[in-house]
């Protein structure tokens, strides 16, 4: 019964992500040039896009803990939370600051998330 509540809480945050990517790519699209330069707009288009892999992920574990897969699929929906909130962060963050610079979190969001895709 907890591994249902658990698999749907992953799925439902999975899903929120997707859905966030969404509302983040027409804002891309129809005003954030007006307030981030080039480089801005490149640092927010790989955060972007790197949320929607989040969000895959962590359907994708929901999907094996509702089937049955235990222990891996939760570690792996874990690291795909903790790697999302690293890498994006930290990109998002240098999207928006003015020297561009991120705060040197990302690379372990990235090994994060490649362990997630692994496990």
């Amino acid at each position: 019964m907890a591994t249902d509540r658990c698999a749907r809480a992953v799925f439902a945050l999975g899903a929120l992500l997707a859905a966030a990517d969404v509302g983040l790519r027409a804002w891309q699209a129809h005003g954030l040039a007006a307030r981030l330069d080039a480089e801005g707009l490149r640092w927010f288009d790989t955060a972007r896009a790197h949320q929607f892999g989040v969000a895959l992920g962590l359907i994708t574990s929901a999907g094996l803990m509702a089937w049955g897969a235990g222990r891996l699929a939760q570690l792996a929906a874990l690291a795909f939370l903790i790697g999302g909130v690293l890498f994006c962060g930290d990109l998002y963050q240098a999207a928006f600051a003015a020297d561009h610079e991120a705060t040197g979190v990302a690379p372990s969001g990235g090994i994060a998330t490649m362990i997630a895709w692994l496990l």
